[in-house]
């Protein structure tokens, strides 16, 4: 959505304008949700304005602190001095970040390395979804008494073919 010229806004940050009581609620209980994705997967969609220049900024102490949190690059915690020492680091980095852009809408020197974090923070949260729904299913599993090997061959079976049924569905729409 165009705010003014030049200017887009980030899904799910802004408030939305004229809506009802119950959509300004789902925005309210959803925007944490919202938060925590734009701060550890910054914007590539080939804009830039001050939103996309100050959640770029962000991203390097975001995706730091997701990846301590859920273990992503760590076989245990770090000890508080490494954390610390990763987390000056990933400041300093995002501190260069906005130091070395502005608001204009040309795109930074360093975008297409924004790009590539962008899909490999993807990639790590595609990840951690995964891993809490075989996690859910593992749970199912055993409160219902069913086997590893029989969930494996089915449940989950069917699962992963899902997305290839649906890519084949819209492909055989398209004629």
């Amino acid at each position: 959505m165009v705010l003014e010229e030049g200017y887009y806004d980030l899904a799910g940050l802004s408030a939305p304008r004229d809506a009802s009581f119950l959509r300004i609620l789902v925005w309210i209980l959803l925007w944490p949700i919202y938060a925590a994705r734009w701060i550890t997967i910054p914007p590539s969609d080939a804009k830039w304005d001050c939103a996309r220049r100050i959640v770029c900024s962000l991203c390097p102490v975001g995706l730091d602190l997701f990846c301590m949190a859920t273990g992503i690059g760590y076989a245990e915690a770090p000890a508080w001095p490494v954390a610390s020492f990763h987390l000056l680091l990933a400041l300093l980095l995002g501190l260069g970040l906005f130091c070395s852009s502005d608001n204009m809408p040309r795109l930074p020197w360093f975008y297409p390395g924004v790009t590539l974090v962008a899909k490999i923070s993807s990639i790590f949260w595609l990840g951690l979804i995964a891993g809490e729904l075989m996690a859910i299913l593992k749970t199912a599993g055993f409160y219902f008494q069913v086997s590893r090997l029989r969930l494996g061959f089915t449940v989950i079976a069917w699962g992963n073919t899902i997305g290839d049924f649906m890519t084949c569905t819209a492909l055989a729409h398209m004629g």
